[in-house]
């Protein structure tokens, strides 16, 4: 049984592994994200159907001086969203690889509000939650393939109906 008590699900997918545990390397490309929405409240309603272009791209900003050139271990990535190839709309996250293991603390800014996750490579999953004065999203993308991730996302905002989100992002390019 799993933690929680469920019995678990045997998948194939368990053993794949990101090619040199590098999550930057795998994230960059373009995807194309697939989501059902439900209302986050009984009946669970279907709100309706998206489909977004997401295009990551390695980021290199420049260092505040000379005396501090990025460590190592931190590497950036600029996530682009829209409903073309060209999107425009998006932020660049930072990626912080721990010392101790392969795990990968995450920060970026969104509407002016610092937002924090942190991708678990012993479960290859990511977590995204944006706190923002407004509204709260919590966004969990799996990794089950090289071209595939599952995405479920809670979102919940003072004005708007509560929903979850799932599907998945699909690899257009297939260039890792």
């Amino acid at each position: 049984q799993s933690t929680w008590g469920f019995s678990p699900m045997t998948a194939q997918t368990q053993s794949f592994a990101i090619p040199d545990a590098d999550i930057c390397k795998y994230l960059c490309g373009t995807w194309k994200r697939n989501l059902e929405w439900r209302r986050f409240e009984s009946p669970f309603d279907h709100v309706h159907a998206s489909n977004t272009v997401i295009v990551i791209q390695e980021h290199h900003p420049q260092p505040q001086t000379a005396a501090t050139p990025t460590p190592d271990n931190v590497r950036h990535l600029r996530w682009s969203f829209g409903s073309t190839l060209n999107p425009r709309k998006g932020y660049v996250m930072k990626f912080t690889k721990s010392l101790q293991n392969d795990d990968v603390m995450l920060e970026w800014e969104h509407e002016g509000t610092v937002c924090h996750g942190q991708y678990f490579w012993n479960t290859r999953m990511m977590t995204l939650q944006f706190a923002l004065p407004e509204s709260t999203v919590i966004i969990t993308y799996r990794i089950v393939d090289m071209n595939t991730l599952a995405v479920c996302i809670v979102e919940n905002n003072r004005a708007l109906i509560p929903t979850i989100q799932y599907g998945c992002m699909s690899r257009t390019d297939e260039q890792m």
